[in-house]
């Protein structure tokens, strides 16, 4: 009857809203993931670049001595 559709309706509505609400608590999560690795990956890049720079200066050292 009219009754029963309109509760499933309501129903499917309700868990639309829900996995509306998981899905937005999942991409607040992958967008706070993101952010850690633009700063690890800064991290990284900032060290390989000094460790580069030390090898550099080694290679120099062992030329002139």
């Amino acid at each position: 009857n009219k009754e029963e559709f309109c509760k499933k309706e309501e129903k499917k509505l309700s868990g639309l809203v829900e996995d509306q609400r998981d899905l937005e608590k999942r991409i607040k999560a992958l967008q706070e993931k993101l952010e850690e690795n633009k700063l690890e990956q800064k991290k990284q890049a900032d060290e390989a670049a000094r460790q580069r720079s030390m090898l550099d200066n080694l290679k120099v050292r062992r030329r002139i001595g």
